[in-house]
C-alpha cells in the first residue's frame, strides 16, 4: 500500500496550512474515470452517437457519482455522524466513499439527462457499461493503496498484511494482520465483467442487454465479496446483510427485470 503520493510543505506560506498531502487514492480514481470515459467514447463513436453528448454525460456522471458516494458514506456510518455531526463537513475532503451509492446516483442522473435530451437511453447506457466495469476495476487499486475497503482475517497464501500507520490513522486499517485482499478480488471480478461485455457487444445488437448484464454481474460479485470484507459498512436485518449487500441485491434485481423486459419485447417483435 502507498496512501501518500507525496507531500508539499506550505508552512512557509502559513503555519496553519502546514503540509498538504497528495493521496495516491485521488490519482488512481482520476485514472479510473479517464479510462472509463475513453471506453465510453469509443462505443459512442462506434454507434454513431454524438461525442458532445458523451462529454456532457461524463461531466454529470463524475459529479453525481462523487456526491452519491459521499452521501452513501454518511448513510452507512450514520451512527458515527449522529454522534459527531461536525465531521460531516470533512466528508468532502476525505478520500473514499461507497461505490454503489455513487453508481446509483450516476445511473439516476444519467437517465434523467438522457430522457430530458430525448436520447436513446438503452443504447447509450450500453455504451457506458464496459467503461463502468473497467473504471471499477482500476478504482479498486485506489482502495488498496489507501488501505480502505479491507478484508477480514485470512490464512490463505495470498492474504495481505497492511503496515502503513498513516492508513491506520486515517481509515482504520488493521496493521500486522493477514487479511483478504478484497479490493483485488473486486478489481479482478470487474475486469472479467469488462472483458465479457466487450466480447458480448461484438455480436449483440439489442439495446439494453449489455447494461442489464452489467447490473446483474456487478450486483452478484459485490454481494459475494462483501462476505470477505472486514471494515464497517453498516448492517441491516439484525446483521444479516450489509447495506452494500442490500444495494447489490437491488442492482442485480433491477438488471434481471430489465433483461426479462427486453427478452419479452424482442420476442414480440
Amino acid at each position: 500500500m502507498f496512501p501518500k503520493l507525496f507531500e508539499i510543505d506550505l508552512s512557509w506560506l502559513s503555519e496553519a496550512i502546514g503540509k498538504v498531502v497528495i493521496h495516491t487514492y485521488g490519482l488512481i480514481l482520476a485514472i479510473s474515470f479517464l479510462a472509463g470515459f475513453i471506453v465510453f467514447l469509443f462505443y459512442m463513436k462506434k454507434n454513431n452517437l454524438s461525442e458532445n453528448v458523451a462529454y456532457d454525460l461524463f461531466f454529470y456522471i463524475v459529479i453525481s457519482s462523487l456526491i452519491g458516494s459521499k452521501l452513501s458514506l454518511i448513510f452507512v456510518e450514520w451512527r458515527f455522524y449522529i454522534q459527531h455531526p461536525k465531521e460531516i463537513i470533512y466528508v468532502i475532503a476525505r478520500y473514499g466513499g461507497v461505490f454503489y451509492g455513487g453508481l446509483l446516483a450516476a445511473i439516476i442522473v444519467s437517465v434523467l439527462f438522457l430522457k430530458h435530451k430525448k436520447l436513446p437511453i438503452l443504447k447509450i447506457t450500453d455504451c457506458a457499461s464496459p467503461g463502468i466495469a473497467l473504471g471499477l476495476s482500476i478504482g479498486r487499486w485506489a482502495c488498496l493503496s489507501a488501505g480502505c475497503c479491507y478484508g477480514s482475517y485470512s490464512d490463505l497464501p495470498w492474504a495481505i498484511i497492511y503496515k502503513d500507520r498513516y492508513a491506520a490513522e486515517t481509515v482504520g486499517t488493521p496493521l500486522g494482520i493477514p487479511l483478504h485482499p478484497t479490493p483485488i478480488y473486486e478489481s479482478i471480478a470487474a475486469f472479467l465483467i469488462f472483458l465479457f461485455l466487450i466480447l458480448f457487444m461484438r455480436t449483440n445488437k439489442k439495446d439494453g442487454m449489455a447494461f442489464s448484464i452489467l447490473l446483474i454481474a456487478m450486483g452478484v460479485e459485490r454481494f459475494i465479496i462483501e462476505f470477505f470484507r472486514g471494515d464497517d459498512r453498516g448492517f441491516i436485518f439484525n446483521g444479516l446483510l450489509s447495506i452494500s449487500q442490500f444495494i447489490a441485491i437491488l442492482i442485480a434485481v433491477s438488471g434481471v427485470v430489465i433483461l426479462i423486459a427486453l427478452i419479452k419485447k424482442n420476442r414480440l417483435h
